[in-house]
């Protein structure tokens, strides 16, 4: 009997467990989602009201379009820092090349696959090297999302720390929106083959 009753104890204090960690990870979820539901928002009232737009006076933007926020998009790699003072020359829009800084790679797990990018900094951050940019192309793209790719943004992680990358805040060069505008081409390198089914799909005027 004391064995029966002291099993059903033990039993009851694991499903509580269970119980509260999903409880709280469903509510961590929620805030997650609503965080960057908040980013998106803020950033369509950009678009439509800031002079500093790429759809600038037109009266024909709605909103963007976007993936629904997932978790499963947020990830964490290592970072390799790579000794290289050569200029990289990264292929413009226009046809012509710009200069910037091949910071290093990130090596990262996602959607089951092993991954690597190249980690870039922009000629406007050179001596700001806390900012790193990230621009890649994936299996969605020419479908669901712009075709020539779209850009990530991410922060350099203390020493020790990982990379934190975030695929929910991909977001498409501003020539996809106004063709006067001049956005660098990913490089062949930073080709992911997976589908990124996260951040913003292809703008289509009107809808």
């Amino acid at each position: 009997m004391k064995n029966s009753v002291f099993i059903a104890v033990i039993v009851l204090g694991v499903v509580m467990v269970v119980a509260l960690y999903f409880q709280s990870k469903n509510a961590a979820d929620k805030a997650y989602t609503n965080t960057i539901k908040k980013i998106r928002t803020e950033k369509d009232l950009f678009m439509a009201t800031s002079p500093e737009s790429p759809f600038g006076t037109q009266s024909n933007f709605t909103r963007l379009k976007y993936y629904e926020p997932n978790s499963k998009w947020k990830t964490t790699g290592t970072i390799t820092q790579l000794d290289d003072t050569i200029p990289r020359f990264m292929a413009m829009t226009n046809k012509r090349a710009q200069r910037f800084i091949r910071y290093g790679y990130t090596d990262f797990k996602l959607s089951g696959q092993t991954c690597r990018l190249y980690l870039y900094i922009q000629p406007e951050d050179e001596f700001n090297t806390q900012h790193l940019f990230i621009p890649f192309t994936d299996v969605s793209n020419g479908k669901e999302t712009y075709q020539g790719g779209r850009y990530l943004d991410v922060s350099l992680p203390k020493e020790g720390e990982q990379l934190q990358l975030d695929f929910n805040l991909a977001y498409n060069p501003y020539c996809v929106y106004n063709p006067s505008y001049v956005c660098p081409i990913p490089p062949s390198k930073n080709f992911l083959n997976i589908a990124i089914e996260a951040g913003e799909k292809k703008y289509e005027e009107g809808k």
